[in-house]
């Protein structure tokens, strides 16, 4: 199955990274340029450098070939139109990221899923760190094989300390950490207390609950 994602930035990075661990066939299309080129030495997915609204871009990237298109750039009159330029290609499946909860029916009426924008994913993420053990599924991916939470770092927790590069079980793609939204870098460092969005394939869900409980 072949994947288009709309934005290389932290989220359609992350996304895309998740997908070809599954063994999608992956085509990302960023529109900066210095983006673009440290993303395609980092990925197997194939880079495209251009606007997702564009239709040319969108047709270099293969569109009709595409499956599934996942808009999630940070600019909502990019989504739309890349989300237009996928229902006029006949893609099966359109999610988009909404930066603004106001366009969130412009989405709608393309067909679209939409996504919340990351500030309403820090919203989720204090509303579940009343206690340190707490979890919570935000999304489930293909047939289940993959899962999106929110975890919470507690003090006995054996990822406490850990840097992001050291986790290979799982992608965190967001840390919300005494009030501060975080994208992590591979040097980033877990703290006690840090509440994180994480990504996990099924079959090592209990190996990661097991990281972060302690136990």
């Amino acid at each position: 199955m072949k994947i288009l994602v709309a934005g290389a930035g932290q989220i359609g990075n992350t996304l895309a990274s998740v997908l070809i661990a599954e063994k999608y066939d992956v085509v990302l299309v960023e529109n900066e340029s210095d983006t673009a080129k440290d993303i395609a030495n980092e990925t197997t997915a194939l880079v495209i450098h251009g606007d997702a609204g564009s239709m040319d871009i969108m047709k270099q990237a293969g569109i009709k070939d595409c499956e599934i298109v996942i808009a999630c750039t940070g600019d909502d009159k990019t989504n739309i139109m890349a989300c237009e330029i996928a229902k006029d290609a006949g893609v099966k499946q359109i999610v988009s990221r909404v930066n603004n909860v106001g366009n969130e029916e412009l989405f709608t009426r393309l067909g679209a899923v939409a996504v919340s924008s990351v500030s309403s994913i820090v919203s989720a993420i204090k509303r579940n760190i009343s206690s340190l053990t707490d979890e919570k599924t935000i999304l489930t991916l293909g047939k289940g094989e993959v899962q999106v939470l929110i975890m919470s770092v507690g003090e006995e927790s054996k990822i406490v300390g850990l840097k992001i590069a050291d986790i290979q079980s799982a992608i965190i793609g967001t840390i919300y950490r005494k009030g501060d939204l975080i994208f992590p870098k591979e040097s980033t460092v877990i703290e006690k207390g840090d509440s994180v969005i994480i990504t996990v394939k099924t079959k090592d869900l209990l190996q990661v609950k097991k990281l972060f409980s302690g136990k």
